[in-house]
């Protein structure tokens, strides 16, 4: 708009020298000609000479951390840049690391902003985009530099250092036939395709003489796997953001998998949730990422309920394995499905997220005793609840937080 009107006020200035006769507005005009021409080429070659680059201390970090981004502009030209905008387009919560700065000739600027993690999820960051002009404004400029990056918040973790649920029995055992990720020297047979099995696995020969897709299935060591079934039905969920029993059920999941796999346990993961996330138990710092990830990225949007889930699952589940069902459901048919679990032999528990302190009505009380009528080891969580202290408390000992 400014430079519209510039250019009107130069039109004018000549029409009326060239009506009037009189030529001191023609000469003015030339003179505001001139002056809009000098700012035009000034807005263009600022613009075109900007240097700007930008350093992120990493692309994953946990909620707590901080998003270190160092940012500088450079002018390598020989005229000064009087006025220079830096923004950067983000969803990362708290993340504002515009800046409007002035720049000398052969000058720059650097700064440092710094944003702590608040939520977990994917994050963009960029393109930076830089707006300037000449020292009136009357023709602004814009330019787009970098890349868009893309950050990881992992959700936060608890150490859960005691943490002891089914006592020795979680030491090993004999040598368990199920297909892991892993290819072991011995194959214990096949079995048909599930949903998140890899395609590498599959065994060709049995899937020409069935006529269904089959896989492999492998004899790892002789150790129990840890199998976290994360209730993720959009109906059971109560509560919002950090004080909801999504975010809760998360960070119960991600302390869990963390803590087995710091005992070199291999844990998988079930979620029913936006997808269908299953994730092969396996061990190492490679399952911590993938898992983390998984988690990370989660939205409990699924329409799956736990019972379904737990039944249609079940055959994932190899002899003596371990699943830790994380839920704020009080449907019962969820416990009489993990009760149908524990008489194949699997060892199961629970941590239910008490819904009538997220805000729901209802309490758990009727849930937390059909679990203590199963034997099934149930942790009740409450909204606020200090996590160390409650999962280091078996499930015998739940009843007395209810009353």
């Amino acid at each position: 708009m400014p430079a519209r009107m510039a250019i009107a006020v130069t039109v004018m200035l000549f029409a009326t020298g060239a009506a009037t006769g009189f030529e001191v507005l023609s000469r003015l005009g030339y003179a505001v000609l001139g002056f809009v021409a000098l700012a035009y080429v000034w807005a263009r070659v600022s613009v075109r000479d900007l240097e700007l680059t930008r350093t992120l201390s990493g692309a994953r970090f946990a909620v707590g951390e901080s998003v270190e981004e160092r940012l500088a502009v450079r002018n390598p030209g020989w005229w000064p840049i009087f006025w220079v905008e830096v923004r950067e387009p983000t969803d990362l919560p708290g993340h504002h690391p515009g800046h409007v700065l002035s720049l000398a000739p052969r000058g720059g600027a650097e700064w440092t902003v710094r944003t702590e993690c608040r939520r977990r999820g994917r994050y963009v960051l960029g393109p930076l985009e830089l707006r300037t002009g000449d020292p009136f404004g009357l023709f602004p400029q814009y330019r787009y530099a970098g890349t868009v990056q893309h950050l990881i918040v992992y959700p936060p973790l608890v150490a859960l250092q005691e943490f002891h649920l089914w006592g020795g029995e979680m030491a090993g055992g004999r040598a368990l036939a199920r297909w892991t990720q892993q290819v072991t020297p011995s194959a214990a047979g096949v079995r048909e395709y599930l949903p998140g099995d890899a395609f590498n696995r599959l065994h060709w020969p049995s899937t020409a003489r069935t006529g269904r897709l089959m896989v492999k299935e492998f004899e790892p060591d002789p150790t129990s796997d840890v199998w976290i079934v994360l209730d993720t039905q959009r109906e059971v969920q109560v509560g919002v953001e950090d004080d909801g029993t999504e975010e809760w059920g998360v960070k119960v999941a991600a302390s869990l998998a963390m803590h087995f796999l710091n005992q070199e346990r291999a844990v998988g993961l079930i979620a029913a949730a936006q997808r269908y996330d299953v994730v092969a138990p396996d061990r190492g710092a490679r399952q911590a990422l993938r898992l983390l990830e998984e988690l990370a990225l989660l939205r409990a949007e699924g329409q799956a309920p736990l019972p379904q889930v737990l039944n249609a699952e079940s055959q994932r589940f190899g002899p003596a394995a371990a699943v830790l069902i994380v839920t704020p459901s009080l449907d019962l048919r969820w416990v009489q499905a993990a009760q149908q679990l524990t008489l194949r032999g699997l060892r199961v528990a629970a941590v239910l997220l008490e819904p009538s302190t997220f805000g729901r009505a209802d309490n758990a009380f009727q849930t937390v005793g059909a679990l203590a009528s199963a034997a099934i080891p149930s942790f009740l969580v409450k909204r606020g609840d200090v996590l160390q202290r409650v999962l280091m408390s078996r499930g015998e000992r739940v009843r007395s937080r209810l009353r």
